[in-house]
């Protein structure tokens, strides 16, 4: 959390810690714009199913020689460390609100354990403040200044975390492109993280979420990586506005927008839900998917169809994920996760579509270590949110959802990470479980405005109940802590801690 240095963004850490000693495939490119490519080589397929094969061969000799390795001789201080990170909670509403007996978990903490206010990095924003606390290093040593760079040929703004490769070497056979290598991605940060110093030492860790974390580290342990992974658009988050509108808005950034043309009558539209560039084909077009909706006006409900499957929405209600099924070329598919909602069927129809977060069944880009270790937290949990920045902040500042809808995005968001970290937890014996919630930056940043003097609220322009959305955040995140309180055994420390204030 933070000092109390007046500034637009104060710098500092809160932490709070408490040791319990009671009983008890395929890869693709993405820039700061839209870039994507999808992994398509017969020899790179060739090679991979080879060192698949070989790899199933020296299986037993390597799980023998890790069991040899980590066999310790000492004893562990702490059997295992419990970290939570909350993104931007800020120092004085915590020590406010724990004065008040509002967050009893965080009270019982630092009375139980410690409770220091740090001070931050400069600047003090989210991927600077986190890679030092990953690595144990200042900026000047882990290599990430800000959320962008600029490429020294070009002048172009850049992600500062990733380097994306480019594939120059294609077989052309007529139009088609098939690419003969795959993109590398690479992670910017430098410094070891001190998850992979601990596997060094025969220590696992789980990591969940924490920020500049794509592509993710190779360790001993398991990790699902956090900011900078992009959409199925290859952009850090561009929502689908699909309306009946003429003319329409222009977006100054984080969307796009397509018209939806009636289809012969006043109660059926369709259009095409643009997703990736589709690399396999020259001038790369994007892939399509044919989008009809049907609206019923008498009983309140529009149905929407996507290829083979439809659903029904009720206006200003957010729909569960839905599964797009992009066709890249015949065999291969590229598929991604969405939310809908109809923003509006009367005189006109409009269909918000959230950024398409690449699927974490079957993921186009590595997003966890090991690779499936995704795909494992969704036939567990479900699907769920891979975006690097999954709550929807543009389409609120566009005025495309409201702030209800914005809510149900970041409280939905911070229940599936939730579950991610009990279930790591339920399964961890021993070593470190680190998770990151994002929800009480997003929460400060889109919510601030209602405790300036003269808000709207107050004139009933906008929406009174969320005149307490960053107060009801924190009791969130203090429910969090009492949970993780509640699970803790002899042996057992937690540190809660967040990046920076606001």
């Amino acid at each position: 959390m933070t000092t109390t240095s007046p500034s637009i963004r104060p710098a500092g850490f809160m932490l709070a810690c408490i040791a319990i000693l009671a009983p008890s495939t395929a890869d693709a490119y993405i820039g700061p714009g839209a870039g994507f490519a999808v992994l398509g080589s017969f020899a790179v397929i060739f090679v991979t199913m080879l060192l698949a094969g070989a790899s199933l061969l020296v299986w037993p000799f390597r799980m023998l020689w890790r069991a040899i390795r980590r066999r310790t001789k000492s004893k562990p201080l702490v059997k295992r460390l419990i970290v939570l990170g909350f993104d931007g909670q800020e120092t004085t509403i915590t020590e406010r609100m724990m004065a008040a007996g509002e967050l009893p978990n965080f009270q019982r903490l630092a009375e139980s354990g410690g409770y220091s206010k740090l001070r931050s990095t400069f600047p003090s924003i989210t991927p600077v403040a986190w890679s030092s606390f990953t690595t144990g290093t200042n900026p000047g040593k882990h290599n990430i200044f800000d959320f962008l760079d600029r490429d020294p040929r070009t002048y172009l703004p850049r992600l500062s975390s990733t380097e994306i490769g480019s594939v120059d070497k294609v077989l052309k056979l007529g139009k088609l492109r098939v690419p003969l290598a795959k993109p590398s991605i690479r992670l910017l940060r430098k410094s070891k993280p001190f998850w992979t110093i601990l596997g060094e030492h025969n220590i696992w860790s789980t990591i969940i979420r924490v920020p500049i974390t794509f592509p993710p580290d190779k360790f001993y342990g398991a990790q699902l990586g956090a900011m900078c992974i992009p959409d199925l658009l290859g952009t850090q988050g561009t929502f689908l506005h699909f309306t009946t509108r003429s003319g329409g808005e222009t977006f100054q950034e984080g969307g796009l927008q397509f018209e939806l043309k009636a289809n012969g009558s006043k109660t059926s539209f369709e259009g095409a839900i643009q997703g990736p560039e589709n690399t396999f084909f020259e001038g790369n077009p994007p892939m399509t998917l044919p989008l009809h909706i049907d609206v019923d006006r008498e009983n309140g409900h529009a149905r929407i169809a996507i290829d083979d499957d439809s659903f029904e929405l009720e206006p200003m209600v957010l729909s569960d994920w839905v599964k797009l099924s992009f066709k890249a070329i015949a065999g291969m598919k590229v598929t991604g996760i969405c939310r809908m909602m109809i923003t509006e069927m009367d005189e006109h129809v409009s269909l918000y579509v959230s950024p398409i977060n690449i699927e974490p069944e079957k993921p186009v880009m590595p997003i966890s270590h090991p690779g499936y270790y995704c795909s494992y937290l969704e036939k567990k949990l479900g699907s769920y949110a891979t975006l690097g920045l999954a709550e929807d902040t543009w389409a609120l500042n566009e005025k495309i959802t409201d702030d209800h809808t914005f809510m149900t995005q970041t409280t939905d968001i911070d229940k599936e990470r939730e579950e991610m970290l009990f279930t790591a937890l339920d399964r961890l014996r021993k070593g470190t479980l680190v998770t990151v919630f994002d929800a009480t930056d997003r929460v400060n940043h889109m919510f601030w405005r209602y405790t300036e003097d003269g808000h709207p609220a107050a004139e009933g322009i906008a929406d009174p109940q969320y005149a307490t959305a960053i107060e009801d955040q924190y009791r969130r995140n203090d429910e969090i802590v009492g949970k993780v309180l509640g699970r803790l055994g002899e042996g057992d420390a937690l540190w809660v801690l967040s990046d920076h204030g606001c």
